[in-house]
């Protein structure tokens, strides 16, 4: 998936469970550093950085840094929502580093104009109907 992608869902997953979002949205881009350290052994493309123990790891840094359990969900979950959408390319990652190899579901390529699209169509639509519900319950609190 694309960043943008992994941001607007991360967004979405954020708002829907009520964390964090700004540390959501950083999380659900960070485990693609990998592109940027490709040349060093043993980062890989969709290699340990797209792992759960990564993930974990990150959360209990979120905690030790912020002292919020609120920081270390949000971080652990905008990682594992980049891993979601990671697994549905044709790539897989490595989700069980160091245990084994990649995994995927293999829908679409990385960069499918239609799997972008579809992931960012769905996360607005999420996006939209919490927002709408949000005023909704501000409106009965009123009434």
């Amino acid at each position: 998936m694309i960043a943008l992608s992994h941001l607007i869902f991360g967004l979405a997953v954020g708002k829907i469970l009520d964390l964090r979002i700004g540390t959501v949205m950083i999380f659900s881009v960070l485990p693609d550093i990998d592109r940027i350290f490709t040349f060093a052994y043993p980062i890989v493309r969709n290699g340990f950085t797209h792992s759960v123990l990564v993930g974990l790891g990150l959360g209990v840094i979120a905690y030790v840094i912020s002292e919020r359990s609120s920081t270390a969900k949000s971080a652990l979950t905008g990682h594992l929502s980049h891993l979601s959408l990671d697994l549905l390319c044709f790539r897989g990652i490595a989700v069980l580093y160091p245990a084994t190899g990649f995994y995927s579901v293999g829908v679409f390529s990385e960069t499918s104009f239609l799997g972008n699209l579809s992931v960012l169509s769905v996360s607005l639509i999420l996006i939209v109907f919490e927002s709408y519900t949000e005023v909704l319950d501000w409106i009965k609190k009123f009434s």
